[in-house]
């Protein structure tokens, strides 16, 4: 198990709308602790081959959102495109859950790169923590070293 040697570089993929509407409505989740991210399809050819749908999505348009006061109690999906207008810079600022695309190092199968980026304080100065997870349908979540995240209740 080697794992990935460096950050990955973000790539964008575009994957059908309906079936990432369908999908985000039921996923909740921790960043870098719990469930893996849905699966979303791929689209080819302008369509998607599970649904038929010509409704495209762009992976640098989906975005965390933490739900709760003040600490998050947990994550959801949302889509910030034309038809759905977030907060750019709010949202943004979380990082990217589909950042790009590589190969699980369990199972080989391929897995979701996600990119958190977590701002914070300290002595009233801006700075950022970044971290990648990997998600796999197969393994789970992991970090780029293929060691498993526990997975957490909601």
């Amino acid at each position: 198990m080697t794992g990935i040697e460096s950050i990955p570089v973000q790539s964008v993929s575009l994957f059908c709308r309906d079936c990432a509407e369908k999908q985000f409505k039921d996923w909740r989740g921790w960043a870098l602790k719990s469930n893996a991210l849905p699966n979303l399809p791929v689209m080819k050819d302008g369509y998607c081959m599970q649904c038929g749908s010509t409704r495209h999505l762009s992976s640098v348009n989906i975005l965390w959102q933490n739900i709760g006061p003040g600490l998050p109690d947990h994550w959801v999906l949302i889509i910030d495109d034309d038809e759905n207008k977030y907060d750019n810079s709010w949202y943004r600022k979380w990082g990217f859950p589909y950042f790009s695309n590589s190969e699980c190092p369990l199972c080989g199968n391929q897995v979701l790169v996600n990119h958190v980026r977590t701002p914070i304080k300290t002595n009233d100065q801006p700075q950022e923590s970044e971290d990648f997870s990997l998600s796999c349908q197969n393994c789970g979540l992991m970090s780029l070293d293929g060691k498993i995240y526990k997975d957490i209740d909601l």
